[in-house]
């Protein structure tokens, strides 16, 4: 059976639009990234500390999504087994999107430790 035209056009709008939102969200981490490191000024980011992690965390989210999707798009539907768990159909997505995220967040923080000396 083939997709409905309607199905693939949202999955083509959904598609781009995740990845225009990815590409916006590295250029605003880039921005406080450079600001922590050159101290560029007219940038300053410890004005507003939770602008960071909003930023960090929405670039997380935004990253996950896009390897759901890259892997989803390259290899068909997402189906696992693990810890005695089967994910099928519209659960595997959405498991490995949480693993994805709770693994780059993980990351993130031990990043953001390490550069601010906690």
């Amino acid at each position: 059976m083939s997709e409905e035209p309607t199905n693939i056009l949202q999955n083509v709008i959904l598609k781009w639009t995740s990845v225009l939102f990815f590409v916006f969200m590295v250029i605003i981490v880039s921005i406080y990234s450079a600001d922590a490191l050159l101290d560029i000024p007219g940038i300053d980011s410890n004005d507003y500390p939770g602008a960071v992690a909003i930023a960090y965390v929405t670039f997380a989210a935004s990253l996950a999504l896009m390897l759901v999707l890259l892997l989803n798009f390259t290899l068909g539907p997402i189906e696992f087994n693990g810890l005695g768990f089967s994910f099928k159909g519209a659960s595997g997505p959405v498991v490995l999107w949480v693993l994805c995220f709770l693994a780059i967040i993980a990351g993130l923080s031990v990043i953001y430790r390490s550069v601010e000396g906690v």
